[in-house]
């Protein structure tokens, strides 16, 4: 699928491409669980395929995204208590970057 997603843009005269992460699918259990190797291999993978194009990716965080146990827990982002844990720092175990 990627192959053909950025070979399809790279004919297209297409240089840069705009995504976004989906918090859910690096942190499905949001601050509350462990990290998804499989989600950090899914978009590894789609840059360094972009990049192999020449297509620079410009990537930023699905910013209505939020993990369905951080939904269940705290009610969504109205709720002051999830603003209040954003705040906290991860634990180093969950460094992404």
């Amino acid at each position: 699928m990627m192959a053909i997603f950025g070979s399809g843009m790279h004919s297209l005269g297409t240089n840069a491409y705009r995504f976004s992460i989906s918090w859910a699918r690096i942190l499905p259990d949001g601050m509350l669980g462990s990290v998804n190797p499989r989600g950090i291999i899914f978009y590894n993978n789609l840059i360094d395929h972009l990049l192999s194009k020449g297509i620079e990716p410009f990537v930023t965080l699905h910013h209505n995204d939020l993990p369905q146990v951080l939904e269940q827990r705290y009610g969504g982002w109205l709720s002051p208590l999830l603003r209040n844990s954003m705040h906290r720092k991860l634990p180093e175990d969950k460094a992404l970057c």
